[in-house]
């Protein structure tokens, strides 16, 4: 018996598909839910002298409630703390998808989102999410932290609505206002303070021989500094990336450690090959010696169980500091204090060669940071000589008292 010609005269919902069979023990209503899009069986008491009758105004009751119309299921569906698991598990069905990224990303939804965390995408305003992003820059933490969490957010919804998800005709978190508070950002210390370890404490750092920082270390902190290579090309060195006349090649970063590592380019394709200090020179081949797999495709710092990794951390570099009588940070001058990281070697670097008067052509070719032409990028032959002689004149020494000489 087909029931669509019915209507319904206490709400205006219209009636979903319904169909009414006559079993040996009862009646039977089926109804095609809205919220599922399933076919769904109803049994009607066996007292009922009109079943018709009372499995409408059952359908009625349900669509009342906003059960079957789907309402407050979509409510529940597009709030983001139930958004995210349904986003890492399609995230981690893409090819090439890295577990150890897309977890942390939606590990830091969940941790900041605060107060729109059961907000439903529907009611989720502009003005709300202005107030969060607010809240966020009041709570103390780096203005690029703040960047990045509400860019984890805006992406979640992007994709959201783009896979179906949700039905917004705007993204909150590009709107233009919300943007807008992310102007003119600038690092924690300061948008002209460079986070670099001064002369003298740099050379405390380097020419540590206790036994707080580990040789692996030593070694580490030492290469970054006379290389101003970052932490993922240090950790992606092996063996045969230090070539015989003396330079080393620097053509990827590390991406993901372990027994299978992965690899990709180094930042803006910033492939370069860089002559090594005498310091360096000697420093890595007593470091070999030490090593006890020195193949060419073997990493020159390994990390756990002697695959890729990195040997080192913010945290960590920190704790070297400290133990090498160099504090964990500085004061720029606001009384604010600055900690330090990994990065700040790659600075000290630049600082130092600027301060040992090399050009400023010659810095950027040894960072890696990119051609501003294509005459630059092509046709101009990097002079290694050149290159030399700037690292010749960085001012550390030629030996430090933790190697056999």
């Amino acid at each position: 018996m087909d029931l669509n010609e019915q209507t319904m005269e206490a709400d205006a919902v219209p009636l979903p598909e319904t169909r009414l069979y006559t079993v040996a023990d009862g009646t039977i209503g089926r109804w095609k839910n809205p919220a599922t899009g399933r076919w769904e069986n109803k049994r009607v008491p066996k007292d009922e002298d009109d079943p018709e009758a009372w499995f409408l105004g059952w359908i009625h009751e349900r669509l009342a409630e906003g059960v079957a119309t789907g309402q407050a299921a979509k409510k529940r569906s597009t709030t983001i703390r139930l958004l995210v698991p349904r986003w890492q598990k399609h995230k981690l069905s893409l090819a090439g998808a890295d577990a150890r990224k897309i977890k942390p990303t939606c590990s830091c939804i969940l941790r900041y989102a605060g107060p729109l965390l059961d907000v439903p995408l529907d009611e989720m305003t502009v003005p709300k999410v202005a107030a969060w992003v607010d809240g966020l820059q009041r709570s103390g933490r780096a203005p690029y932290t703040v960047r990045n969490i509400i860019q984890a957010h805006r992406s979640l919804v992007i994709d959201a609505r783009g896979m179906g998800w949700v039905d917004l005709k705007e993204n909150p978190f590009a709107d233009p206002y919300v943007r807008g508070k992310l102007k003119g950002i600038a690092p924690k210390a300061g948008k002209d303070v460079i986070v670099a370890l001064p002369l003298d404490e740099a050379l405390k750092l380097i020419a540590y021989d206790k036994a707080l920082i580990p040789d692996c270390r030593k070694v580490l902190n030492l290469l970054a500094m006379v290389t101003g290579m970052r932490l993922a090309e240090v950790a992606a060195v092996s063996w045969g990336d230090i070539k015989d006349d003396n330079t080393l090649t620097v053509f990827r970063q590390l991406d993901r450690g372990g027994f299978k590592p992965a690899f990709k380019s180094p930042k803006l394709g910033s492939r370069r090959v860089i002559p090594l200090h005498p310091l360096a020179v000697r420093v890595l081949v007593w470091w070999k010696k030490q090593c006890r797999n020195t193949a060419p495709n073997d990493p020159v710092f390994p990390g756990k169980f002697g695959f890729y990794g990195f040997a080192t951390s913010a945290k960590t570099f920190r704790e070297d500091l400290v133990a090498a009588g160099v504090g964990a940070g500085f004061d720029p001058g606001d009384g604010q204090r600055v900690r330090y990281t990994f990065h700040a070697l790659r600075r000290t670097f630049a600082s130092l060669l600027e301060e040992s008067g090399v050009p400023r052509e010659q810095i950027c070719g040894l960072m890696g940071h990119g051609a501003k032409g294509v005459t630059d990028r092509n046709y101009i032959r990097k002079s290694l000589k050149r290159y030399q002689e700037a690292i010749g004149a960085l001012p550390v020494p030629n030996l430090v008292p933790w190697i056999e000489t």
